[in-house]
Protein backbone atom coordinates (compact mmCIF):
# COMPACT_ATOMS: atom_id res chain seq x y z
CA UNK A 1 0.00 0.00 0.00
CA UNK A 2 1.54 3.07 -1.01
CA UNK A 3 1.55 5.81 2.08
CA UNK A 4 -0.56 8.75 2.07
CA UNK A 5 -0.01 11.70 3.51
CA UNK A 6 -2.61 13.80 5.80
CA UNK A 7 -3.66 14.35 8.90
CA UNK A 8 -4.90 11.45 11.60
CA UNK A 9 -6.32 11.95 14.53
CA UNK A 10 -6.32 9.38 17.28
CA UNK A 11 -7.34 10.58 20.52
CA UNK A 12 -4.66 10.19 23.51
CA UNK A 13 -4.47 7.21 25.78
CA UNK A 14 -4.54 8.12 29.12
CA UNK A 15 -4.41 4.56 30.62
CA UNK A 16 -8.42 4.57 31.58
CA UNK A 17 -9.94 3.42 28.54
CA UNK A 18 -9.46 0.33 26.16
CA UNK A 19 -5.38 -0.46 25.15
CA UNK A 20 -6.73 -2.62 22.17
CA UNK A 21 -8.63 -0.12 20.58
CA UNK A 22 -6.10 2.59 20.71
CA UNK A 23 -3.53 0.05 19.94
CA UNK A 24 -5.36 -0.29 16.80
CA UNK A 25 -6.60 3.05 15.81
CA UNK A 26 -2.46 3.48 16.34
CA UNK A 27 -1.63 0.50 13.77
CA UNK A 28 -4.25 2.16 11.28
CA UNK A 29 -3.22 5.41 11.01
CA UNK A 30 0.75 4.38 10.80
CA UNK A 31 -0.48 2.14 7.98
CA UNK A 32 -1.89 4.63 6.12
CA UNK A 33 1.26 6.59 6.45
CA UNK A 34 3.79 3.68 5.33
CA UNK A 35 5.27 3.85 9.01
CA UNK A 36 3.78 0.36 10.49
CA UNK A 37 7.40 -1.35 9.49
CA UNK A 38 8.75 0.30 12.31
CA UNK A 39 7.01 -1.92 15.01
CA UNK A 40 7.94 -5.17 12.92
CA UNK A 41 10.29 -7.23 14.82
CA UNK A 42 13.36 -8.57 13.56
CA UNK A 43 13.39 -12.08 13.02
CA UNK A 44 14.92 -14.55 15.51
CA UNK A 45 19.03 -15.17 14.34
CA UNK A 46 20.24 -18.74 13.45
CA UNK A 47 21.02 -19.51 17.17
CA UNK A 48 17.34 -18.66 18.07
CA UNK A 49 18.78 -15.44 20.04
CA UNK A 50 15.63 -12.83 19.98
CA UNK A 51 16.69 -9.64 18.54
CA UNK A 52 14.33 -7.52 20.00
CA UNK A 53 16.96 -4.86 20.08
CA UNK A 54 17.12 -2.45 16.66
CA UNK A 55 19.01 -4.36 14.18
CA UNK A 56 22.58 -2.84 12.68
CA UNK A 57 20.87 -2.11 9.84
CA UNK A 58 18.23 0.45 11.60
CA UNK A 59 21.14 1.83 13.27
CA UNK A 60 23.00 2.40 9.99
CA UNK A 61 20.57 2.98 7.54
CA UNK A 62 19.65 7.02 8.40
CA UNK A 63 15.69 6.32 6.63
CA UNK A 64 14.89 3.63 9.33
CA UNK A 65 16.30 5.78 11.75
CA UNK A 66 14.47 9.07 10.64
CA UNK A 67 11.05 6.70 9.97
CA UNK A 68 11.39 5.44 14.02
CA UNK A 69 12.11 8.86 15.45
CA UNK A 70 9.08 9.92 13.39
CA UNK A 71 7.04 7.01 14.99
CA UNK A 72 8.49 7.60 18.43
CA UNK A 73 7.09 10.92 18.06
CA UNK A 74 3.79 10.42 17.06
CA UNK A 75 3.19 8.11 19.80
CA UNK A 76 4.65 10.20 22.15
CA UNK A 77 1.72 12.59 20.71
CA UNK A 78 -1.15 10.26 21.20
CA UNK A 79 -0.28 9.81 24.94
CA UNK A 80 -1.08 11.74 27.81
CA UNK A 81 1.35 13.40 29.89
CA UNK A 82 1.31 10.43 33.09
CA UNK A 83 1.49 7.30 30.42
CA UNK A 84 4.43 9.62 28.12
CA UNK A 85 6.44 9.48 31.55
CA UNK A 86 6.37 5.86 31.85
CA UNK A 87 7.70 5.12 28.40
CA UNK A 88 9.95 8.02 27.86
CA UNK A 89 13.18 6.02 28.58
CA UNK A 90 12.56 3.67 25.69
CA UNK A 91 14.81 4.54 22.99
CA UNK A 92 13.23 2.78 20.29
CA UNK A 93 9.53 2.53 18.80
CA UNK A 94 9.66 -0.89 19.26
CA UNK A 95 10.74 -0.61 22.83
CA UNK A 96 7.58 1.68 23.35
CA UNK A 97 4.94 0.21 22.03
CA UNK A 98 6.66 -3.67 24.05
CA UNK A 99 6.50 -1.18 27.36
CA UNK A 100 3.11 -0.07 26.38
CA UNK A 101 1.75 -4.06 25.77
CA UNK A 102 3.31 -4.90 29.15
CA UNK A 103 1.50 -2.36 31.40
CA UNK A 104 -1.91 -2.53 29.21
Amino acid sequence: MEPTQGRFEVEKFGGQRDFGIWKHKMLCALEIMGLDSVLEEEPKSEDGVDKSEPSNEAKTDPKKAQKDKRVMSLIHMSLSDQIVRKVMKETTTLGIWKALERVY
